[in-house]
């Protein structure tokens, strides 16, 4: 768990960055941890190469919810090439559902990404591309 102090710092750097969008990927049934992370890198990978450059991205994992099923919450940047319905079945193919919408920083999807900082619950957040940020959790 953290403080609402540690919380407030990871938002305020993540605004300072532009992003492109915000992801929610929800995986299949039966998709554990380690196939998960691996399953993400390969749909980052693909963006990549669409892209023809490394893209940023700061990802939170979540366990459950409405759905049940373990999904990520992803803001990604350096995406202007690709559409985000190609992302989307590229995902679908993958590993499951994805809703990828354009990031808008007055809806409030950072406060949304690091929702369960302060629950205590189980935590997992992994980035790439980014500058340094706030002390690590």
């Amino acid at each position: 768990m953290v403080s609402v102090e540690q919380k407030d710092e990871y938002a305020n750097w993540l605004k300072t960055l532009a992003w492109e969008w915000f992801a929610t990927l929800t995986l299949r049934d039966g998709i554990g941890r380690r196939a998960a992370d691996a399953k993400f890198r390969y749909w980052i990978e693909f963006l990549e190469e669409r892209e023809g450059q490394k893209i940023r991205w700061f990802r939170v994992t979540e366990f459950g919810g409405e759905s049940g099923h373990r999904h990520f919450h992803a803001l990604i940047a350096g995406v202007r090439r690709t559409p985000t319905v190609i992302a989307e079945l590229q995902w679908a193919r993958l590993a499951g559902s994805a809703e990828i919408d354009e990031f808008d920083g007055e809806r409030n999807g950072i406060g949304y990404l690091l929702k369960q900082l302060e629950d205590g619950d189980d935590l997992d957040f992994d980035a790439s591309g980014l500058a340094s940020g706030p002390r690590r959790l």
